[in-house]
């Protein structure tokens, strides 16, 4: 059977883990501006990067919003 108190418990869980999510985009955002990568406005929408990661060519894909898409390039 379910309780108030269970319910309370997991409100508090949550709204912790939503504290932490924050935290980490505002370092996610903090480390895209620190490496200098394009990142996209609401009009042109994905910013385009070109990165290279363990030696191998990739267009890195930055939304305004912070998001990112890795794509291996083939040559």
């Amino acid at each position: 059977m379910a309780t108030l108190n269970q319910l309370l418990k997991l409100q508090q869980q949550i709204e912790a883990d939503e504290d932490k999510l924050e935290q980490k985009r505002v370092r996610r955002s903090k480390l895209i501006f620190d490496l200098g990568l394009k990142r996209g406005d609401y009009f042109k929408g994905k910013g385009e990067n070109f990165v290279t990661v363990d030696g191998v060519a990739h267009r890195l894909w930055v939304s305004v919003d912070g998001r990112i898409e890795l794509e291996a390039l083939k040559f």
